[in-house]
């Protein structure tokens, strides 16, 4: 599907690898210490999964437990808002 699966960042120091679901549907991003060459410990994961019984594209990052830190507002026609649930605080964009 063409998608990025590994970006070694010299700049921010950092290794990033993407895992994707069969619709190619993120569902993963991990970090790791800069390398080109074999990757050592993750830094940070991050989880993502879609829960939306009508569009079953609905973005949400969720922690370890599995609890939903971070959600998305669609309009009716699946357009993100520019408002972000994070922890319980809301996150508008400009």
């Amino acid at each position: 599907m063409n998608q990025l699966i590994r970006e070694d960042n010299e700049v921010l120091n950092k290794t990033i690898t993407y895992s994707y679901d069969g619709g190619g549907n993120i569902t993963s991003k991990k970090e790791y210490g800069y390398t080109t060459e074999v990757l050592g410990d993750v830094i940070k994961n991050y989880d993502y999964g879609y829960d939306d019984d009508n569009w079953k594209d609905k973005l949400g990052l969720y922690d370890k437990s599995g609890t939903q830190v971070v959600s998305y507002t669609y309009d009716s026609w699946g357009k993100p808002f520019p408002e972000v649930k994070y922890e319980n605080m809301s996150i508008s964009r400009m």
